[in-house]
Order: structure tokens, then C-alpha cells, then sequence
């Protein structure tokens, strides 16, 4: 048996008895020995949030298409929609990938960053923590946490596939990313001891161990702060203000609030709108999988 944790990437995976369990721990996923692909919280209570209905039916797998589709099947090794028992109806989404989310919702996420499709069992007590305006000095936005602009027209958030991505809420558009899709990113914070932006592969206040996945490169800046502006421009200012460090994506039809446009370019920044691997696009979808799937993805909320 295999225990998945976070997430299923395009051709991933659970087998009958194997697990997609979520960062902290809290909730996880199984593809059941009665045929059921069920989520449960992962303590004492074991409450069942979601499932397939599948329970009673021959689940072999529980595969994540390269096409977008996840879909559970009654063999391993097939994608012929007669053998697809349940499908989540996100077929023509190649790279998307599944995850399990801290906060009790199962989602899928196109290539893009963008929700299509989720089990709706966001658990309000398990939420990430938002923050609107600035980041400061300390502060840190963990998987799922997100800094959204005073005015909410822009948000930066620390996704579940890893990349930390600055959008356009409207229309959605994704402006900046630091490019670590698929790395196990936990904790993007701005360090109280040298000003420095890090996104790192563990959630702890002492990083000595962690390996840094991208950086800012403004160490030596202890006390600045990181602000998400009306204008779609994501900067780091020094304790007396200056502009130190920013992503370069002010939009032109938004108005300014006191926002710098810095025109350096920071070495170890990637500073590119999310990218994934193409996948070799196939469908598999049955007519009462759609109709289930119809009803399921009604309301796909995600981030509040």
C-alpha cells in the first residue's frame, strides 16, 4: 500500500487501499476495499466528508488522468470509459493534478492554478490564514494562505501543487509565479532576522535544515515588509519605505495607492506565469459520472 501525501500529479494513482493524505496530516483519502474512494478526517472520530458512492463496485483504481480527468476505474491499466466507475468530469485539462487540501477540501486545479473542480468539505476551523494589504516582517503565508491587495482585485497565494502565484482576481489571470510547481513548498515567509522572502520545503521556525526553494535575494533588510498593491504590483519595502524588490506586474487599467515600480531584477527570481508539462490529452467520461460530477462542482470555493 501506498501512502500519497498533498497530492496526485498527471498519471498518479491510489490503488485499493492506498492514501492521499494532506500536509498536516488531518484528513485523507482512500480508495476503500468495498470499491469506495471515500475522505475522511484522519483522527479518533474518523468522519467521512466525501466519497464516490462507489461502494459495492469492483475499484481497481483511482487514476489522475494526464487529460484532467480523475477518474476510478474496474482495472488498473485502462482508460475505456466502459471500465470508468466515477469520473470527476474534468476531461480537455491536461496537466491538472488533485490535491488534499489542509483545509478538508479535495481539489483539482487546472495547469493554470485555477479551481475546476472540488468536493466542497472546506473545514472553517482548518483554514489557511489570509492577510490583506502587507506582509510583515515575520509573517508567513503557509500552503493555502494567501495576501490579498486592500482594494481585492489581486491575491497572492501559496498553492497546494507548491507554486506561490500572484493573480488578477478579475478577470482571473495569473500575473507572477516563482515557478516551484511541483516542489514540496510549505511556508513562504518574510524572515524577521534579514528581510529575506523565502519559500521553503518545511513549516518551521527554525529553517537551519530547510532547503530554500526561491528567494527574494533582500536579506539584509531585517523590519521590511511585503505589500500586495491595488495597482497588481507586488513589493518589498524596507522598514523606511523604499522599494526593494518587486514582481513588475503593475496593470495599467488599475489605479495606484501610493505603489513604486522597481525595475531591478532579482537573479534567483523566476518571474514567469504559471507553466506545467503538456500532457497527452485523453478522455473517459460516462453519462452518469457527468451527471454526478454535474451536481458535485456546483460551487467550487476554494479560497476565501
Amino acid at each position: 500500500m501506498t501512502n500519497y501525501t498533498n497530492g496526485l500529479t498527471a498519471g498518479q494513482q491510489l490503488l485499493v487501499g492506498d492514501t492521499l493524505t494532506s500536509y498536516n496530516g488531518d484528513y485523507q483519502l482512500i480508495l476503500q476495499t468495498d470499491g469506495n474512494l471515500v475522505l475522511y478526517t484522519n483522527n479518533s472520530a474518523h468522519t467521512a466528508l466525501w466519497a464516490t458512492g462507489t461502494n459495492g463496485k469492483p475499484s481497481q483504481c483511482a487514476l489522475m488522468q494526464t487529460d484532467g480527468n480523475f477518474v476510478v476505474y474496474n482495472a488498473t491499466g485502462t482508460t475505456s470509459s466502459s471500465n470508468a466507475l466515477w469520473a470527476s468530469g474534468t476531461d480537455n485539462n491536461s496537466g491538472a493534478a488533485i490535491y488534499c487540501q489542509n483545509d478538508g477540501n479535495l481539489v483539482i486545479y487546472a495547469a493554470n492554478g485555477q479551481a475546476i473542480w472540488a468536493s466542497n468539505t472546506w473545514q472553517s476551523a482548518s483554514a489557511s490564514p489570509g492577510y490583506t494589504g502587507n506582509l510583515t516582517s515575520g509573517q508567513q503565508l503557509v500552503v493555502g494562505g494567501t495576501l490579498t491587495s486592500s482594494g481585492g482585485s489581486y491575491r497572492l497565494v501559496l498553492q497546494y501543487d507548491g507554486n506561490l502565484v500572484l493573480y488578477q482576481l478579475n478577470p482571473w489571470a495569473a500575473l507572477w509565479a516563482t515557478g516551484t510547481y511541483g516542489q514540496p513548498s510549505q511556508q513562504a515567509v518574510l524572515q524577521s532576522s534579514d528581510g529575506n522572502f523565502v519559500v521553503y520545503n518545511i513549516l518551521s521556525t527554525d529553517t537551519t535544515s530547510a532547503d530554500a526553494l526561491w528567494a527574494s535575494n533582500t536579506a539584509g533588510n531585517p523590519g521590511d515588509y511585503l505589500s500586495c498593491q491595488d495597482d497588481g504590483n507586488l513589493v518589498i519595502y524596507t522598514s523606511g519605505g523604499s522599494p526593494i524588490w518587486a514582481t513588475n506586474t503593475v496593470q495599467s487599467s488599475s489605479s495606484s495607492s501610493g505603489s513604486s515600480t522597481v525595475t531591478q531584477t532579482v537573479s534567483v527570481q523566476t518571474a514567469v506565469t504559471v507553466s506545467t508539462e503538456v500532457q497527452t490529452a485523453e478522455t473517459t467520461t460516462t453519462a452518469a459520472a457527468e451527471a454526478e460530477v454535474a451536481a458535485a462542482a456546483v460551487a467550487v470555493i476554494v479560497l476565501t
